[in-house]
């Protein structure tokens, strides 16, 4: 991936052999040049403005082509990394009233065991930490059961409603696989 614009238009450039197109360009100049041509403009001058016009768009053409291409990629990556929440199922529990036990779609990022969090999207756009979990297992068809067994307070209502598979509620719910180090802690010095 290109890391700028003009890195973008430089391989671009090198990929339509522009050095070859622009080489033929001068090479064309410099024979037109010789033949005697009688007009108000000369004819070789018009012949490299029009070759060069042509590179540059033919450049930015592969250049658009190619930012766009990777645009798209990135947002199918970016699409099947978070996995979507497809079915949540409460389980009874002896710590807390109940566990939320989620089947995910497919991820790369998860794996057995590995610990995850649970955000909700409010109305204004804010992901919100409703709960923190782990990753029961990863199935055969790339399926994730996760387990959501730390609830925070004040989201009861949220995760009730996550509990009864209220669609709403799924679809602004994501799933991620970052504990921070002050979540762990937190979580490990409150059960003291």
């Amino acid at each position: 991936m290109k890391k700028n614009f003009g890195e973008l238009i430089w391989s671009s450039f090198l990929e339509i052999q522009g050095v070859l197109i622009g080489f033929i360009g001068i090479l064309i100049t410099i024979i037109l040049s010789r033949l005697p041509v009688k007009t108000q403009i000369p004819l070789d001058l018009v012949i490299a403005i029009a070759l060069f016009m042509l590179l540059l768009v033919v450049t930015l053409i592969k250049a658009s082509y190619q930012s766009f291409k990777t645009a798209q990629e990135l947002s199918q990556l970016q699409k099947s990394v978070i996995p979507k929440i497809l079915y949540v199922s409460k389980e009874p529990s002896s710590q807390a009233p109940f566990q939320l036990r989620c089947l995910l779609g497919n991820s790369a990022l998860f794996s057995n065991d590995t610990c995850i969090s649970f955000y909700y999207t409010d109305d204004e756009g804010f992901e919100r930490l409703i709960g923190m979990g782990v990753v029961l297992t990863v199935q055969d068809n790339g399926k994730v059961q996760a387990l959501l067994d730390i609830p925070l307070l004040g989201y009861q209502e949220i995760l009730e409603k996550l509990g009864n598979n209220d669609l709403k509620i799924i679809g602004q719910t994501i799933v991620k696989s970052n504990i921070t180090r002050k979540m762990m802690l937190d979580y490990l010095f409150n059960l003291e």
